[in-house]
């Protein structure tokens, strides 16, 4: 875990997050949303839940949108 302390120290250029559980109140869903997050301005990038939970070939797609975010 990383507290919200650090993150705000560290001021990453964007946080990258997964929509599994969308709804449900987990740490991730709770961070982003979190109003000194939305103030650093960072860019914020949400995943496939398959994406990020299990191993596949739905890992090339989220390979392919990480890469995408260089070149913009």
């Amino acid at each position: 875990r990383l507290p919200l302390e650090k993150l705000m120290e560290q001021a990453p250029h964007i946080l990258i997050g997964s929509d599994y559980h969308r709804r449900s109140p987990t740490q991730d869903n709770r961070l982003l949303g979190h109003p000194a997050i939305k103030s650093l301005n960072t860019r914020q990038m949400v995943l496939e839940g398959r994406e990020t939970v299990c191993a596949g070939v739905w890992n090339l797609d989220a390979a392919d949108q990480l890469r995408g975010l260089e070149l913009k």
